[in-house]
């Protein structure tokens, strides 16, 4: 074994290099595919922890999506479950447990604000890729995703 090992840089490095990148190349697709390495592992510790704190009762398991204040490159996913259905939100996305058939449904992700937009006013010429992610931006913006929320909490 050498003693030549690579020193892995810090979390303010890749802050910089990402700040100095240029603004196609980093757009919403490729962030999500970075976030997504550890996503299914912390969804599962979540349903873990839901079983637990909620036996015998399906819930929801929400994860919201947070910029580092001072390192504005560096996001950061936060995981945890509730009850009830969460209000949408941007930079949210939502899932719902069912303890009976031990399986969970994806609900739906809000990207950024920013993102929105962009796909809103480019949605004629949207990757089909993306068309479900165009397709929860239009729903929230017109409060679809809202009435849902309120369907599934038996609000309405």
């Amino acid at each position: 074994m050498t003693n030549e090992k690579k020193k892995r840089k810090t979390v303010g490095e890749l802050s910089l290099e990402a700040s100095q990148k240029t603004p196609e190349a980093e757009n919403a697709v490729e962030l999500a595919k970075d976030m997504l390495t550890d996503y299914d592992k912390e969804v599962i510790i979540a349903i873990e922890d839901g079983i637990k704190r909620y036996s015998n009762r399906d819930f929801y398991v929400v994860v919201l999506t947070k910029r580092e204040v001072a390192l504005h490159h560096v996001m950061r996913n936060i995981f945890f479950t509730r009850l009830s259905c969460p209000t949408p939100s941007y930079n949210q996305a939502d899932f719902k447990y069912h303890y009976k058939d031990e399986r969970i449904d994806y609900k739906w992700v809000v990207p950024d604000e920013q993102t929105c937009r962009t796909y809103i006013m480019n949605k004629a010429i949207i990757d089909p890729s993306e068309y479900d992610m165009l397709q929860n931006i239009l729903d929230f913006t017109d409060g679809t995703l809202y009435e849902k929320c309120l369907k599934l909490n038996g609000e309405r």
